[in-house]
């Protein structure tokens, strides 16, 4: 099943496979699902007089219904910059139509019932997702595909200005390449490429939060890949897991002269029976 149509089923595709147990049923199906993915982020040292400038973690607990989708996923959100931090913890919901796409997400913090994210979801007749669009922030984002079912084209609409992401794929059809068209490369300001590079990786990350990703990122066949972003070369580092032989641990890095960017995700699974 392809990373790019699992939306239509739940979260993580290439993290779900079926297995038999003594007391599965005809009725039934087991199934081995994300219950836990923790989000951190890091940038060291030495750029804010030596110490971390950003640093964050997430923890995302997955809820599922008996049919093996997810119905909420409730989120622990903590922040940490110089001199500041804060906690936040949020809940999203899940809605689907009746082929099993999901169209609606409401995310919502859970401290003070303010909505925070609102996004409905289109598809088109392959159950490729095309456009997402969020209530709340009136962001819009369109999706462009290949022959292959692979997303190319990320077009943002954001204040009323679209901003173009392209993406390119290796023989093995994991992700390889990530650029801005229209961005031009500044020799003389290295750090502001490394922002942008960064801010376009985040961008693609964001969406796991809700459990949802377009783009192939995990490579489950290799241990150790790279992905270039708008210039700058991320390396890529998985980790398995021993029960079920599934990626574990998932790494992005990048150095750049005294300063390391480190995105990081860890996966807990467990085993859900589902309604055939």
């Amino acid at each position: 099943m392809s990373l790019c149509r699992f939306v239509r089923n739940c979260f993580l595709a290439a993290f779900f496979f079926s297995c038999s147990t003594e007391n599965q049923t005809d009725s039934e199906e087991a199934l081995i699902v994300v219950d836990k993915m923790v989000r951190s982020y890091v940038i060291t040292p030495k750029v804010f007089d030596g110490k971390n400038s950003l640093q964050y973690e997430i923890v995302y607990t997955f809820n599922y219904d008996k049919r093996g989708r997810i119905i909420f996923v409730d989120g622990n959100h903590y922040l940490n910059v110089p001199n500041n931090w804060y906690r936040k913890y949020t809940r999203t919901t899940y809605t689907y139509d009746e082929v099993g796409n999901i169209v609606g997400l409401v995310c919502i913090d859970s401290q003070n019932g303010k909505t925070l994210n609102e996004l409905s979801l289109e598809y088109n007749k392959l159950g490729l997702l095309i456009r997402s669009v969020d209530k709340v922030s009136n962001e819009v984002l369109n999706y462009e595909y290949n022959t292959k079912n692979e997303v190319v084209s990320i077009k943002r609409k954001v204040n009323d200005t679209w901003l173009v992401l392209r993406l390119e794929y290796n023989i093995a059809g994991n992700l390889s390449r990530v650029y801005n068209p229209n961005h031009e490369t500044k020799e003389k300001d290295k750090h502001s490429e490394v922002r942008h590079s960064e801010e376009n990786l985040n961008f693609l990350y964001a969406n796991l939060s809700y459990g949802v990703q377009l783009v192939p990122w995990i490579d489950t066949k290799s241990k150790v890949n790279f992905l270039n972003c708008d210039g700058m070369t991320w390396a890529i580092e998985n980790q398995y897991s021993t029960d079920y032989m599934l990626p574990s641990a998932h790494e992005v890095r990048y150095q750049k002269d005294d300063a390391t960017f480190v995105h990081f995700y860890t996966l807990d699974y467990k085993k859900v029976h589902m309604k055939k």
